[in-house]
This record gives structure tokens, sequence and C-alpha cells, in this order.
């Protein structure tokens, strides 16, 4: 029984650690992980369009990037400030500090880019584009991949740690039933040997009696109903053995005056 309790325990421990490693994964680590892999893509698509702004000579293909590339840049802000709500661990904002430090310096690069394309300079939009601009959002991008990376591991090692855990507690709980099971024949066997074996003393003592043998030693300790048995089944043996010597001693006095009375009959002829 307490065997059984204390399986139900740990069972129940670490069905507890599972469903807090599965509600983390669900409300926390896989929705951070997809808004990361969101503002990647978000800032490629960016990097994109400053590319073809910066390259073209065509004042229409500004007009027509320049709005998006700040919502896109909107979007962004709004994935770091769900970020920083959904999980803010010290690791996670230390990845999200990193990342905001470079897309500063790639903010201003692209701004002074767009700027010079503004004012029609495009020999040095294209200068502050290449010389700026790249080695910026180079620096951004793998900041921001490193950020994806982080999250990624983050969610595999949760998914490696649940399945840990139910693999441990699937052993536990078959384990510890099929050493509950084991005990619980242990213990009936010897419960069941514990009442056989006084019945087979008792029965095998009633046989020898039956055959004439008083000589029979039956003895018990035990107080339960088999050792009771035992107890009784010795008592009438000897009670037996008293009779049969109470018996055996008149006959013998039978015998002996029957012998007197037949001496005298002949002494007296």
């Amino acid at each position: 029984m307490l065997l059984m309790v204390m399986i139900a325990v740990g069972a129940s421990l670490t069905m507890a650690q599972m469903a807090g490693a599965a509600s983390d994964l669900v409300d926390t680590d896989v929705p951070t992980e997809r808004l990361m892999r969101e503002w990647e893509s978000a800032a490629r698509m960016n990097d994109i369009r400053v590319t073809a702004i910066a390259k073209s000579f065509d004042a229409g293909v500004l007009t027509m990037l320049k709005p998006e590339i700040a919502s896109s840049s909107a979007r962004i802000s709004e994935i770091e400030s769900m970020m920083r709500k959904l999980d803010a661990d010290s690791d996670s904002i230390a990845v999200l500090e990193r990342i905001n430090a470079a897309r500063a310096n790639m903010s201003a690069a692209r701004k002074k880019t767009i700027e010079f394309k503004d004012q029609n300079l495009q020999e040095e939009a294209l200068q502050a584009y290449e010389q700026e601009y790249r080695p910026a959002f180079k620096t951004y991008i793998e900041a921001v991949m490193q950020g994806v990376k982080f999250h990624s591991g983050h969610v595999e090692r949760v998914v490696s740690e649940f399945k840990k855990d139910y693999q441990q507690g699937m052993i536990l709980l078959v384990g510890g039933s099929l050493v509950a099971v084991l005990l619980g024949i242990g213990f009936a066997w010897v419960v069941v040997r514990s009442i056989t074996a006084p019945l087979h003393r008792a029965i095998d003592a009633a046989k020898r009696v039956a055959a004439g043998d008083l000589d029979v030693n039956v003895e018990s300790r035990s107080n339960d109903e088999a050792g009771q048995l035992l107890n009784t089944l010795r008592m009438m043996i000897e009670s037996l053995r008293s009779t049969v010597s109470s018996v055996r001693s008149v006959a013998d006095s039978i015998t002996t005056a029957s012998a007197e009375v037949a001496t005298g009959n002949q002494d007296l002829s």
C-alpha cells in the first residue's frame, strides 16, 4: 500500500513538472521563437527595400518603398515589446539588448542613405549604403540570427526535457507497478504458505493417527486459526494416548486377574 502511494506521488510530481514545461512551451517559448523568426524576416525584407532604393535611379522606388520600410520597422518594434513581456529572463533580455544596439547603428546608416536619396544625391547615397549601411546591417542580422538560434535552442531543450520527464514518468509508473505486483504476489505466496503448511501438517498427523500411530508430535506456536487447529489436534492425540494407555492398563489388569483366577482353580482341583 505504501509503495503504491509512493508511486502515485512520484507520478503526480512528474506529471506536474511536465504540465509546467508544456505550459511554458505553449505560452512563452514557442511564441517567442516565432516572433524572433518574424523579426528576422522583416529585417531581411527591409534590407531588400533599402538596397533597391540605394541602387535605383527611379524616384518612384523611394516613394513606394519608404512607407513599407517604416511599417516593417514599426512591426519590429512591436515584436520587441511583445518579446520583453513574454520572456523577462535575463538571458533573453541580454539577447534583445545586443540586437537593439546593432539595430540602432543599422537604422542610423539606413536613415543617412535614404536622406541622400531624398536629396537626389545618388553618389553619396550609394557610398553611404556600401560603406556604412552594409556593414551595419551585417552586424545587425547576425545578432538577429543569434537571437533566433538562442530561442530555437531553448525550445529544443524544453522539448527534450519534456520527453525525458515523460520517459522517466513512464518508467517510474510501469516499474513501480511491476514491483508492486511482484511484492503482492510474494506477499500472497507467504500468506497462502502460512495457511497451507499447517493444514498439510494437520492432515499428515490425522492420517498417521488414523493408521494407529499415536507417536505423532504436533506443535504450533501460532495463535491464528491454523495454529489453533494444530493445537487442538495435538490435544486430541494426547487424549487418545491417555485413553489408549488407560485401556491397556485395564486390559493388563484383567489379564493378570484372569491368570490368577485360573491358577487358583487349578490349585483347588
